[in-house]
């Protein structure tokens, strides 16, 4: 088992329920198995999700209007954990931690801007 040090952010496939759509990486450790074709080796992450926003506050870069620059603004990530394949990570992200009305006064509670970086 690794452990990493940077955490880093990452966006997960979009077929996983929305409060794990981004996650922080924790641990990253592989496991092996025998079956009757032989050893089998996957790579999984432990991972803390930052959840959506809740629905009485509205996300300032969804009123840009501009999906092509991935922005999202989530809560800060909490300390429920969870366990996904290497393989259902879509991609990496960028981020800034915003304070309590930093982004906006409007917005009363710490949030976190990501930005997909995407590999297309």
């Amino acid at each position: 088992m690794k452990d990493n040090p940077n955490n880093s952010v990452i966006s997960i496939d979009t077929q996983f329920p929305k409060l794990i759509h981004f996650a922080q990486i924790e641990t990253i450790f592989t496991h092996r198995r025998t079956t009757n074709k032989g050893q089998l080796m996957d790579t999984w992450l432990k991972v803390k999700p930052f959840a959506p926003l809740p629905s009485t506050i509205r996300d300032v870069f969804a009123q840009l209007d501009q999906p092509h620059l991935q922005l999202h603004l989530r809560l800060p990530v909490s300390d429920e954990e969870y366990i996904i394949n290497i393989k259902d990570i879509v991609a990496h992200c960028a981020w800034i931690e915003y304070k309590a009305g930093e982004l906006v006064s409007s917005i009363r509670i710490p949030t976190t801007a990501m930005v997909v970086l995407d590999r297309e």
